[in-house]
């Protein structure tokens, strides 16, 4: 059930559009992150609570969805514009007549040379190499964070999800990520990573589960 719709004020004089909603959540709630910004899920026993969890969780809001916001796709994908990638800005340069993807990573510069240049194929090209992308950076982080070794994980799957960034499935040791987190900072996608594998350790979203994203990446909460 749809409780309410409201915004959080910044600082700065922002503010975050957030979506409370009212339904069972293990651990009492959950808070989640898209460039349109944050949805609250939250258990009836306690929604007299929501204005209190949002003020204690206003500054990683805030942090998280910035990143993102500022991370959207752009949807011209014109010859010279700038795309996101990792939380900077990428220099798209497109050429007709082949059929190849190369990435300088010195200069931040993504060059398409296709037989079909059009608007479609750029974008089904380029979604193509933002998924390798991020499957190749949900590798490394795995075995940065040893993943299967610490927490059993058999599977990480990418998704294109529209309302979250992550999620866990405990019983058959699965981490599903959303590819999109490629285009913000390296640090949000290891957050958002350390985030689904603690559910493995702690259910829910206590203070046990905190305490375990918190040593797991000190600083993050």
């Amino acid at each position: 059930m749809n409780l309410s719709r409201l915004s959080i004020p910044t600082e700065g004089g922002q503010e975050v559009p957030v979506e409370i909603v009212v339904r069972p959540v293990r651990g009492g709630y959950r808070i989640s992150i898209s460039d349109k910004g944050a949805r609250l899920s939250i258990s009836r026993s306690i929604s007299s609570d929501a204005g209190k969890i949002l003020e204690k969780h206003k500054g990683w809001i805030w942090k998280h969805y910035s990143k993102l916001k500022e991370s959207a796709i752009d949807s011209g994908l014109a010859d010279g514009s700038h795309i996101p990638f990792k939380g900077a800005n990428c220099l798209l340069e497109i050429t007709e007549g082949g059929n190849s993807i190369s990435y300088d990573a010195e200069k931040s510069v993504l060059r398409l040379s296709l037989m079909d240049a059009g608007l479609d194929n750029r974008r089904k090209r380029l979604r193509l190499w933002y998924l390798a992308q991020s499957a190749n950076f949900a590798k490394i982080l795995s075995g940065r964070l040893k993943a299967v070794e610490r927490f059993g994980v058999r599977k990480i799957v990418l998704k294109d999800m529209s309302t979250r960034w992550g999620t866990c499935c405990r019983k058959n040791k699965v981490v599903t990520l959303n590819w999109r987190l490629i285009l913000a900072p390296e640090e949000i996608y290891e957050y958002v990573f350390i985030h689904e594998l603690a559910h493995f350790a702690v259910p829910g979203h206590g203070k046990n589960f905190w305490d375990c994203v918190e040593t797991m990446l000190p600083g993050a909460n």
